[in-house]
């Protein structure tokens, strides 16, 4: 549970006084994930990703327009999206690329975009925690995923 607050604390989803047992961390993250904008909750529901996992994939990443993901520098909005995968997530949406990246509901749209064409492999929908996996990485075969670990922490205390 200690890791669990230090990646809350460290991710800016809990202030340092929020107590240091799991009751603290769950409230403080239920409360985070409630905030999040509506567009972010449509985003999941346009693209058929489950709005918790959703939720907790926006929290890991901050939820704020200028949270940097903690692995990639060339990071944008809210959702942390890679610069490498920003033109294929425009051009998927028809958008401009600088909207996918300034653009907060924009940004929740392309994630959730990425999320939904990264969940089929071979012809048949993937367990969400590989998806995740690809999501982030790019290919569900890693032997170590530490954004998909921070997932799946915060997707246990939402």
């Amino acid at each position: 549970m200690k890791k669990l607050l230090c990646i809350a604390i460290l991710s800016g989803l809990v202030g340092c006084n929020a107590g240091n047992n799991s009751a603290d961390v769950r409230k403080h993250l239920k409360a985070q994930a409630a905030a999040l904008p509506a567009c972010a909750t449509a985003a999941a529901q346009e693209f058929s990703v489950p709005e918790k996992l959703f939720k907790a994939m926006a929290l890991a990443e901050g939820g704020t327009v200028s949270a940097p993901s903690p692995e990639a520098r060339n990071s944008y909005g809210p959702m942390g999206l890679g610069a490498p995968a920003i033109p294929l997530m425009a051009k998927g949406l028809g958008v401009l690329e600088a909207a996918v990246k300034d653009d907060a509901c924009t940004n929740y749209r392309a994630a959730a975009w990425w999320y939904a064409n990264k969940s089929v492999e071979n012809g048949q929908r993937d367990d969400v925690w590989a998806t995740v996996t690809r999501f982030y990485y790019g290919s569900a075969s890693r032997e170590a995923a530490p954004a998909t670990e921070r997932v799946k922490k915060i997707y246990a205390e939402l």
